[in-house]
């Protein structure tokens, strides 16, 4: 029995579907298609949740995340990440909950934060510096207009001795 053109077609996209699916529950490893939006979505996470305490102008315990290999190199306590073993990685033990001492200190990754790092440093903790090195466009400003009757100063003047103001 042939099949139409139409019953084809849907057939492939089915299973590229299935397929990008199954690659994406999978731990890929660096350098294999989709790890570059994974590494770029950890980094995402240590840099809107670590740098600030974590980074080159601040290196609270000596570390800074902000580096490939000052994760390596570590700070007071040794090493923050072991490439290809989140479990024996300093920094994703002190994310858990209940950890102690937990980091950050005033809140707590979500779940997906925690995945992310985890898949991060399974795969071999990855590194794009120029992903880290853009700047985010900032967004613009919309002002809109003033409500009906509210009429702004235009001039304001001081008394020579400071304590009046005309406007």
């Amino acid at each position: 029995m042939r099949s139409r053109p139409s019953e084809t077609r849907h057939g492939v996209l089915l299973v590229a579907a299935v397929a990008w699916a199954w690659l994406g529950a999978l731990d890929l490893p660096a350098g294999s298609p989709g790890s570059s939006v994974r590494t770029r979505a950890a980094l995402k996470v240590l840099q809107q949740e670590c740098f600030a305490c974590h980074g080159d102008a601040k290196r609270k315990g000596g570390l800074s995340l902000s580096s490939r290999e000052s994760i390596l190199q570590g700070g007071d306590e040794g090493p923050a990440g072991v490439p290809g073993k989140p479990d024996q990685s300093r920094l994703l033990t002190l994310v858990q909950p209940g950890a102690d001492p937990h980091m950050p200190p005033k809140k707590q990754l979500d779940p997906d934060q925690l995945r992310l790092l985890r898949d991060w440093i399974r795969s071999g903790m990855p590194w794009d510096q120029a992903f880290l090195d853009e700047e985010d466009a900032p967004e613009p400003v919309t002002l809109s207009p003033l409500p009906p009757g509210l009429a702004p100063a235009l001039g304001v003047a001081l008394s020579p001795q400071g304590d009046r103001v005309a406007v």
